[in-house]
């Protein structure tokens, strides 16, 4: 069993060893995450960790961790060295992502949350993974069109969008 700066400062030099950056996240709101955590590739993540490998985020950190999760980021809770390496094994194999954090993402069903299992409960906090933002439910400029004289000899009636 090791204290939590320990394990935050070997989350840190992992990191740091494969060129990522892995930055305390100062969030301005109780139960945020400890820590942000950028790859090479493109892959960023949210990292609250734990000094020991079993041990679960407390309620508020659950509804917190829920809320950056709603919002298409991962969170992953880390309580040992093995949890670190999954952590680096999954960023390693996700696409390079575009600077706006898109791209091309797998699918399917993303995998078990690493740190003991999801936490089903009260608190937002649905049986959830370290999965990927699914960009693929995203639609960018629906409608959009490629022609502008054709955008531009149609107009739109009331209440249409």
């Amino acid at each position: 069993m090791a204290r939590e700066k320990t394990v935050e400062n070997r989350l840190n030099d992992r990191i740091k060893e494969i060129g990522g950056a892995c930055e305390k996240h100062v969030g301005g709101m109780r139960g945020d995450p400890d820590r942000i955590c950028s790859f090479p590739n493109g892959y960023h993540c949210l990292a609250e960790t734990k000094w020991f490998e079993n041990v679960k985020p407390e309620e508020h950190q659950l509804r917190r961790h829920g809320f950056w999760r709603e919002r298409g980021m991962d969170v992953w809770v880390i309580g040992c060295d093995r949890h670190i390496e999954q952590l680096i094994d999954f960023a390693g194999i996700q696409t390079t992502r575009l600077s706006v954090g898109g791209g091309n993402v797998p699918g399917g069903p993303p995998p078990l949350h690493v740190g003991g299992g999801p936490w089903p409960g009260k608190n937002r906090d649905q049986p959830f993974g370290p999965g990927h933002a699914q960009i693929s439910r995203l639609e960018l400029f629906p409608g959009a069109r490629t022609c502008a004289k054709e955008s531009s000899r149609r107009r739109l009636e009331w209440g249409e969008r």
